[in-house]
């Protein structure tokens, strides 16, 4: 039998159509091939919603795509808007979610902490004599 769906559904399609006009030669298959006929129609169903969720899926992430393009395009213009307002480095910027600019410059280095000094005791000095 075929591997993909589409060839074993038309498989399946061609032995339910084929032998509804033998059915009086075979009366022991009638249940199997009503079966038969029933499931078949079911997964072209099936298939035929999949299809229209596959539409919609492509369609809303589409959507979400246009949505997030356009946000993006707001969110920067509000944040350039607002830094022009209250000024690049304004704290209230931290209380919108937005992150103030940097000072100009090379980062501040952190002095060194001095090492703390040694609590035993000294080595004794030697004197010349």
């Amino acid at each position: 039998m075929s591997t993909t769906l589409g060839d074993r559904l038309k498989a399946w399609r061609t032995l339910e159509e084929g032998l509804k006009p033998r059915l009086e030669e075979v009366p022991f298959l009638k249940d199997d091939h009503t079966e038969l006929a029933a499931l078949v129609d079911q997964i072209d169903s099936l298939l035929t919603q999949s299809d229209v969720y596959e539409g919609r899926l492509r369609e809303a992430v589409r959507q979400r795509a246009l949505a997030e393009d356009r946000i993006a395009d707001l969110y920067g213009r509000m944040v350039f808007r607002l830094k022009g307002t209250y000024g690049k480095r304004a704290n209230v910027l931290h209380e919108l979610g937005l992150r103030p600019d940097a000072l100009p410059g090379p980062p501040r280095k952190e002095e060194p902490k001095p090492a703390p000094a040694p609590a035993a005791a000294e080595e004794p000095t030697r004197e010349s004599t």
